[in-house]
């Protein structure tokens, strides 16, 4: 079995499929801050290995391989001069960190861009995106309804009758949506600013019982105010993204989509673009923004987290300062999607 060692951080963590302890692998490459050489350790102690070892250099972007299946020489000297090693340079791949950042639990409005501040403030740094919930949003913003102040229509009475839901919570269904497209026994499937949405993107969970709360009035001046504020306070140029989670058509479990951004590449187009074996792409357009959400989920959760904010690092902003999207930019015409085309389904006029 080759003997595998990942080089990570500083240099000197490493994991491997095969060790021996006790010893001492100089590796003939160059540290690219201290310009001396790494030394691989296995566990916190020296390792050496005796047949074909890969590295992945992650921090100075060199991949290194010893080919040679002879015993890897400790002697610095000897190492640095071995000849039997053979490099290849490719472009290491940036790395992202995400920070979740936890708060109490809110059930009416507040100063959102102050409690911003607060928690990520002494931490943010030029070119940081922030990805924050849309509840969270807004429940700052007072979008929180009690049911009981609600008097539904005959409409909405008809269709919780349909759907086995409370007449209350279809009345603002139909408030909040363009349409309603059809649904299953406790869910209203709907088109919100063009996007597929269940119930109209108005949530019962994390709220008391007997109040919901609806999606932020307006998703994206929210995301452009703590953007401004941020930069009022500290100086400094963020992306901001508006997160929620969605279903996706028959996989189970939720995934993370952007409702709105800010001075991010929320959609990078590569249509054109040729493909490894030179063939150019024709409807790939990379979702940035909803993979962003769909990552930082890992860290905010689903349930109980009370962690609704997000630092993202190491994302290459450039070129994004200024740029908005509203949640109808992240949307497609019906007729160009997929699912929608498959089921046959026509948008009614007007809507």
């Amino acid at each position: 079995m080759d003997d595998v060692a990942l080089l990570t951080g500083s240099g000197l963590t490493t994991t491997s499929t095969c060790a021996n302890e006790g010893q001492t692998l100089k590796v003939p490459r160059l540290d690219s801050r201290t310009q001396r050489p790494l030394q691989v350790e296995w566990n916190g102690s020296p390792y050496a290995g005796s047949s074909s070892v890969r590295f992945n250099l992650a921090m100075t972007g060199m991949l290194a391989t010893h080919t040679e299946r002879t015993p890897l020489r400790t002697n610095l000297e000897e190492c640095t001069e071995m000849s039997s090693l053979t490099t290849k340079t490719h472009q290491a791949s940036p790395m992202l960190t995400f920070t979740a950042f936890k708060t109490t639990r809110r059930n009416s409005a507040f100063d959102l861009p102050e409690l911003v501040d607060e928690l990520v403030g002494d931490r943010i740094m030029e070119g940081d995106v922030l990805v924050i919930s849309s509840k969270f949003i807004a429940i700052s913003e007072g979008r929180i309804v009690s049911l009981d102040t609600v008097k539904p229509t005959g409409r909405a009475i008809d269709l919780a009758g349909r759907f086995e839901m409370q007449p209350e919570l279809c009345e603002l269904i139909l408030q909040e949506s363009d349409e309603v497209i059809g649904g299953v026994p406790g869910f209203v499937l709907a088109l919100w600013n063009g996007l597929l949405t269940p119930n109209a993107g108005i949530d019962k969970s994390n709220i008391e019982h007997g109040r919901v709360v609806l999606y932020p009035k307006d998703s994206l001046e929210s995301a452009n105010r703590i953007a401004m504020e941020l930069r009022k306070r500290r100086g400094v140029s963020v992306g901001v993204v508006v997160s929620d989670s969605r279903l996706m058509p028959t996989r189970a479990g939720t995934v993370g989509v952007a409702l709105a951004a800010v001075g991010v590449p929320a959609i990078v187009d590569k249509r054109g673009h040729p493909d490894l074996f030179g063939n150019p792409l024709k409807v790939t357009r990379q979702a940035v923004a909803d993979d962003l959400c769909t990552a930082a989920q890992l860290v905010m959760g689903e349930a109980d987290e009370a962690t609704p904010i997000v630092l993202v690092r190491g994302l290459s902003t450039a070129g994004a300062e200024g740029t908005r999207f509203a949640p109808s930019d992240f949307a497609i015409p019906t007729d160009q999607c997929v699912y929608m085309r498959s089921f046959g389904y026509v948008r009614k006029s007007g809507t």
